[in-house]
């Protein structure tokens, strides 16, 4: 059970939301700066470019793809914060949808990588009964842990920190009380949301 997802709205900083995506022209605007870009950093590289929903989803190719991704995926967030706001500049009025950057599948594994990590940390956190405190992560991950425990049983969680240093935890619920038990279990009023919806409209 999740009773915070800053993620949900944190992780949209470069994103327009809704469902109609961008148009042809805005989308080559973005593919020609984007080319442009990595040929200036050195890198041979070719570009692939799908479809789903809101998302123009741009796929980096080529023998130095691995090396655009950067540290922990730094990099390729760089480039995509400066692709969506490219988007921006040439978007009409009213006009839906956001730009997606990956590099040879790097955000599908990756995103695999941390729901399995999620999976294990909620299970942790139900058997030693005791709060579980990830280290630091981009909005984009917090919101796909968020997301992974949202219909784990037993437990529920919350971000807290500013700026980098914004970590998640995962806390377990009370255990059900008995008559003549004092209550067990995680953090006291831990069911009160923690900071639901501080991160609102925050841009990356």
């Amino acid at each position: 059970m999740v009773t915070e997802q800053d993620g949900d709205n944190e992780e949209r900083g470069d994103k327009f939301d809704g469902a109609d995506g961008l148009d042809e022209e805005t989308v080559d605007e973005v593919r020609w700066f984007l080319e442009g870009t990595l040929e200036r950093m050195g890198y041979r590289v070719a570009l692939e470019l799908s479809r789903s929903g809101p998302e123009a989803i741009l796929e980096i190719v080529g023998d130095d793809s691995s090396q655009v991704i950067g540290k922990k995926g730094a990099t390729l967030d760089a480039l995509q914060v400066l692709c969506n706001r490219v988007a921006r500049k040439y978007s009409e009025d009213g006009e839906r949808g956001y730009v997606l950057l990956d590099a040879n599948g790097y955000r599908a594994r990756h995103e695999k990588n941390l729901q399995e990590l999620a999976s294990k940390l909620g299970d942790q956190a139900i058997r030693e009964r005791r709060t579980i405190t990830m280290e630091p992560m981009s909005p984009r991950d917090r919101r796909v842990v968020h997301m992974a425990l949202a219909k784990f049983t037993g437990v529920r969680t919350q971000s807290q920190g500013e700026g980098s240093e914004r970590r998640l935890q995962i806390i377990p619920m009370s255990a059900p009380r008995r008559d003549g038990d004092r209550p067990r279990g995680g953090d006291r009023g831990g069911d009160r949301g923690g900071d639901r919806g501080g991160d609102r409209g925050r841009r990356q």
